[in-house]
Order: structure tokens, then C-alpha cells, then sequence
């Protein structure tokens, strides 16, 4: 039987300012985020769902920016232990400069999604954040290693927009995921 997949925006934060989406940091608005309590009520919920079924479920946070949401880490892990669920996220990748982080990844999470837009620059300005395409390179080897280092970790994956900027490179882009690490 097919995994269930819910898809979660629990926060409409976002720590990026990026030109094209509805959460960028430079638009200046209220930001909702779901409730500690609300998760851990609908992660009950989708755990007898799962047990019931016997039915796969992963619960895919998605914002804003996700690991930006404080309680992310704790509920992550109290819905993949207290329920059985599995747990992805798709992120912009800011967060996985910290060491914590991506240990907490490792340890809790069964698909991260990187939401990236184009190569070197183009990412860059896209999400108006200069350096930042290098920086997700860097965490993202990192946390290739240590998912190597302790032989589990999530499923890796890229989402991507296409737009006239990042169409003609995708060729290219995707060859150097399938390498492992992209490299500009």
C-alpha cells in the first residue's frame, strides 16, 4: 500500500527574502504557525489512522521555513516515536549550518526536500541571500557524511521552480545531484 502523505505548513515565518513567494521575510504581515497542541491532537489522530490501516504516514512540514519554527525538533520526534509516523521536511536550508540540526535530521527525519532555485548566483539573488547557495552546499555534504558516519538518515531530495532564470541549467544541475554534491 502507498505512504499517505500529509503536507503540513506549520509556519508562515521565513528567515529568506525571496522574490517570487508569499512568505518572504521582506513582506511585512502577520505569520500564523500551527499549535503544539493541535500537532500532537491530528499526529494522534494519523497515528490510529496508520495503526488501523496498517497504512504508512509521513507528516511533511512545510512554511516559511520549518526549522525555523522552535518546537519543529521536539514534535518531530514525539510524532515518529508516540504515533509511528515518519517525518520529512522541505526546507531553504539556512538551518543546516548548525551541527544540532542536522544531528536532529539524522536522528528524526525520513526525507528532507532543499528547496533550491538555480546554481551559485542565481540562487543567490532569487532568495536574496549572497553566499547562501555555497553555505547549503557545505551543509549539505555535512550532513551526507554523517548520515555515511552513522549509516541512517533522511531520504534527500531537491525542489526546484523553474523559471526563465533556472530552466537552461537543469541539466547540468541534475547531473551534479546524482553525483552527490553539487558543486558550482
Amino acid at each position: 500500500m502507498n505512504t499517505l502523505i500529509i503536507v503540513w505548513r506549520i509556519t508562515e515565518y521565513c528567515d529568506l527574502g525571496c522574490h517570487f513567494c508569499v512568505y518572504s521575510r521582506r513582506l511585512q504581515r502577520p505569520r500564523a504557525a500551527a499549535s503544539r497542541e493541535d500537532v500532537l491532537r491530528f499526529g494522534a489522530l494519523l497515528g490510529e489512522y496508520a495503526h488501523t490501516y496498517q497504512r504508512d504516514v509521513l507528516v511533511s512540514w512545510l512554511g516559511g521555513e520549518p526549522l525555523r519554527w522552535q518546537p519543529v525538533f521536539d514534535l518531530s520526534r514525539a510524532l515518529k516515536r508516540d504515533f509511528n509516523l515518519r517525518i520529512g521536511v522541505t526546507t531553504n536550508g539556512t538551518a543546516l549550518t548548525s551541527e544540532s540540526v542536522r544531528q536532529r535530521i539524522v536522528e528524526d527525519f525520513d526525507q528532507l526536500t532543499l528547496s533550491v532555485d538555480g546554481l551559485g548566483a542565481v540562487h543567490d539573488g532569487l532568495r536574496d541571500a549572497p553566499g547562501l547557495y555555497e553555505r547549503l552546499r557545505a551543509s549539505l555534504a555535512r550532513l551526507r557524511e554523517l548520515k555515511a558516519r552513522l549509516g541512517r538518515g533522511p531520504r534527500l531530495r531537491v525542489n526546484t521552480i523553474l523559471m526563465r532564470e533556472t530552466f537552461m541549467p537543469l541539466k547540468t544541475y541534475a547531473r551534479l545531484w546524482q553525483n552527490g554534491v553539487w558543486k558550482s
